[in-house]
């Protein structure tokens, strides 16, 4: 899950880049995850600075703090760098920007190569990757339970209408069975009129046993 993602994301980034400060985020309101060596307010914080500059998906580094100056942003926002954030690494899905790597300066103060560019690259890859293995899961389990809710209510329509059968079968009995009587006119002769009512109710009570029966 994305709790898990970040977490991993943060732990593998400082083993391996070792920055003096490490950030995570995913998500946003009520899904957004974050990890880090830092207050979980203050890598918020970040995330919401670099939204706010729109630094893109890609990317973005302080002036001096890589080996690619090309890379790096004059007008990278100075809230950051001075809370320590010299690196930010954004993560996508679906065409937007759904997450970032944020890294502090080594304290070595040696600058970032390009190796260790592409190692944050590959790491995001794998982590646009599971998020939407993350999202496909959802939807399949969605789908699931979407599936099974109906399955229920289709099981209780089903239960209704059977119920609803049985009982309208003994009366529609007696009324069919009483029509048949009065038209052999066992309870005495009838005459034409009654005749045709008695054959409007026969007609109605086969067409609801037809009904009921299907």
């Amino acid at each position: 899950d994305r709790e898990s993602l970040v977490r991993l994301l943060a732990r593998q980034v400082e083993r391996s880049l070792a920055p003096e400060l490490v950030g995570v985020v995913v998500g946003t309101g009520a899904q957004q995850r974050v990890a880090g060596n830092a207050d979980p307010y203050q890598i918020r914080r970040w995330w919401d600075l670099g939204r706010e500059a729109r630094m893109g998906h890609g990317l973005v580094s302080s002036p001096g703090s890589t080996s690619r100056p090309e890379q790096e942003l004059r007008d990278f926002p100075d809230t950051l760098r001075q809370d320590g954030v010299v690196l930010v690494q954004g993560i996508g899905q679906d065409g937007k920007r759904v997450g970032a790597i944020m890294c502090g300066a080594r304290p070595t103060g040696r600058r970032y190569v390009q190796q260790d560019l592409k190692l944050l690259a590959e790491f995001v890859a794998e982590a646009e990757e599971a998020l939407a293995r993350i999202v496909l899961v959802k939807a399949v389990a969605s789908e699931g339970q979407e599936r099974q809710r109906l399955d229920e209510l289709n099981s209780l329509k089903n239960e209704f209408l059977a119920q609803v059968a049985h009982d309208l079968r003994t009366p529609l009995s007696s009324v069919t069975w009483s029509a048949a009587n009065l038209r052999d006119g066992l309870a005495g002769e009838l005459n034409e009129g009654q005749v045709r009512y008695v054959d409007t109710i026969s007609s109605s009570t086969a067409h609801l046993n037809r009904l009921v029966d299907t």
